[in-house]
């Protein structure tokens, strides 16, 4: 079984504390053919305070420190980075703020792997679920990314289970990363994550790999915990959401001029309809009407043709910073 081996990537910027707990939880999986990757975001000053942590690790984990950015490289360098100095049949990821809480974890992927004669390289994907806790310490009651495919797929079943791109487009979310473990050939097939994005990047890979993948499986198991953060300030809360909310037209008027599966470009049509509804209705909220108005023209594009939402994108890019300014 020892055979399969994983590779799991680590990016993290100025959480070292945080950053110790989440590798903690990865060296405590009871498989023994795997690697751990890590990246350093954030240049020396970054770097500087993970050095103990580095010393510490040095003979289990290979540290790659990128070199200094003000703002950081971004998630989706970070993680290419990582993917580059992969060395394993199979990638997995893990946010530095969150954890692996099953220490079952990789062996019991590389036994289903092994037992449904799918090593060395014929299943695409694996996907399973964790748990969203939030900041009071209590888990979210309601679905946040497929775990609401637990009870669509499996009965009395524990084992994962194949299937198909029309059954994960009916979730209401999609997979976290964390719960991701990726065929290495496939990864680099789709060129790793899109370095434009620093939004929304996860979501973009998403569906990128389900749109050539052959063989996926998901599991009903738990495997980890998300931990949310406090809420910020409003005001920078806003600005946070409105540049996610770019980023994820951004991904969307790329994925349906890219993607071959019809399902999966109308299901990315359909999201970004509503993305820029919910754009519009915070813009109304802030009196920018205008700006607002453009975002429900671009919703109604989304739903009509490529065409017309990539020219109203173009309008979008002109018009709304100028109207904010108003």
């Amino acid at each position: 079984m020892s055979s399969v081996k994983v590779s799991v990537v680590i990016t993290t910027m100025n959480r070292p504390v945080e950053f110790e707990v989440a590798l903690a939880s990865v060296l405590s999986q009871d498989y023994d053919n795997y690697e751990v990757i890590v990246v350093i975001d954030g240049g020396t000053s970054s770097v500087e305070q993970y050095s103990d942590i580095m010393l510490a690790y040095t003979e289990r984990v290979t540290f790659y420190p990128l070199g200094d950015s003000k703002r950081g490289h971004g998630p989706s360098f970070a993680r290419n980075v990582g993917i580059e100095h992969c060395s394993g049949d199979y990638i997995g990821f893990l946010d530095d703020d969150d954890v692996w809480t099953d220490t079952n974890h990789l062996s019991r992927f590389v036994a289903f792997n092994i037992e449904n004669n799918y090593y060395p390289n014929t299943l695409d994907i694996y996907f399973s679920h964790q748990r969203a806790i939030l900041p009071n310490g209590n888990i979210t009651p309601t679905t946040v990314w497929i775990e609401d495919l637990i009870d669509t797929v499996f009965s009395e079943d524990t084992e994962a289970k194949e299937v198909d791109v029309n059954t994960l487009l009916s979730s209401k979310g999609f997979p976290h990363l964390n719960c991701v473990l990726i065929n290495r050939n496939l990864a680099n097939r789709i060129g790793g994550f899109d370095e434009s994005l620093r939004y929304e990047e996860d979501r973009d890979f998403y569906y990128r790999a389900i749109d050539v993948a052959e063989k996926i499986s998901l599991s009903p198991h738990f495997i980890g915990e998300h931990y949310i953060p406090h809420k910020r300030s409003s005001v920078s809360s806003a600005h946070s959401m409105r540049q996610k909310y770019h980023q994820q037209l951004q991904s969307a008027i790329k994925l349906q001029a890219t993607i071959s599966n019809k399902l999966i470009v109308t299901h990315v049509r359909k999201s970004a309809s509503y993305t820029c509804i919910a754009m519009a209705e915070q813009l109304i909220k802030n009196r920018l009407y205008k700006a607002a108005f453009t975002f429900i023209k671009m919703s109604i594009a989304f739903k009509i043709s490529f065409g017309a939402a990539n020219a109203l994108l173009k309008l979008l890019t002109r018009t709304s910073g100028n109207n904010e300014q108003q």
